[in-house]
């Protein structure tokens, strides 16, 4: 995955089915999984984090088990607060 300018990816309850595949050239990636967001995402985010670490791409990964789709907005736990720092922690660390 190389694209120009982007330092950075996160992805949040994301789906990472995708033609796009990781390379060494893929910018630090920071994924956020839900385990209650019953969309079937988990096999394709398991799939990217692997394919980070073999390209030994830097890679974090932010588990909330009891978390849901769009925790940002109907999680309203400590758990969620703490992912959402610790997603502009990543942001912080890697644009500035």
């Amino acid at each position: 995955m190389r694209l120009p300018g982007v330092r950075c990816v996160a992805a949040l309850y994301a789906d990472l089915k995708s033609d796009v595949r990781v390379s060494k050239d893929t910018p630090p990636f920071l994924m956020v999984r839900v385990g209650r967001s019953r969309l079937g995402v988990e096999d394709s985010q398991t799939e990217w984090q692997t394919q980070l670490e073999a390209y030994g791409r830097p890679v974090t990964v932010i588990d909330l088990p009891d978390g849901h789709r769009f925790f940002d907005v109907v999680d309203d736990w400590e758990s969620s607060r703490e992912a959402l720092r610790s997603v502009l922690d990543f942001f912080v660390l890697h644009l500035k």
